[in-house]
This record gives structure tokens, C-alpha cells and sequence, in this order.
């Protein structure tokens, strides 16, 4: 009320995090997706992350899109590397 209406595919994201406060100025009317980067959550975590779990980082040339989320090259290379020498293994030992 306050603020004015809100308009449709809009959320009020509270701006000090703090679930006490009862303050409309810190209240402002953004995006779903705003408000969830805004978060500490996984998804905000995982937006900001400038390097993969194993350290390699995420670059133009080191990054790729999967399933709306981005994967490290140098990972990927690595697993696909183990999996074939596993595979010869499992050759050898069967022949």
C-alpha cells in the first residue's frame, strides 16, 4: 500500500533481510528472477561462482551451457577421459 500496486509478474523483495523489519522503504518491486539472485540461496550461489568445485574457471573459453546451467570444459574432458580408460580396462579384462 505504501509503495503504490505492484505490478503483474512483479515481487516485493525486502532489501535489509532482516524478517523483523517492518520498514516499506526497504521494500522494491523487481522480478521473480531478481529477487531470487538477490538471495543466498543455491541458485544465487551458483550464478555468482566465477570457478567450478575442482577450481577451473568460468570462462568463454572453459564454459558451456547445459540445461540452463554452466558446466566446466576441463571437468567434462577429465571425466571423459577417465570413463574411456575405464572402458579399456573392462575391455581387456574381458577378451
Amino acid at each position: 500500500m505504501h509503495r503504490g500496486p505492484i505490478p503483474a509478474g512483479m515481487h516485493l523483495d525486502h532489501l535489509c533481510r532482516n524478517q523483523r523489519c517492518v520498514n516499506p522503504e526497504h521494500l522494491e518491486v523487481v522480478t521473480s528472477r531478481e529477487n531470487t539472485l538477490r538471495g543466498t540461496n543455491q541458485v544465487a550461489r551458483l550464478a555468482v561462482a566465477t570457478v567450478c568445485i575442482a577450481g577451473h574457471p568460468f570462462d568463454e573459453a572453459n564454459t558451456y551451457l547445459y540445461r540452463g546451467g554452466r558446466l566446466c570444459k576441463e571437468c567434462r574432458r577429465a571425466r571423459c577421459r577417465d570413463y574411456q580408460r575405464r572402458r579399456r580396462i573392462a575391455q581387456r579384462s574381458a577378451a
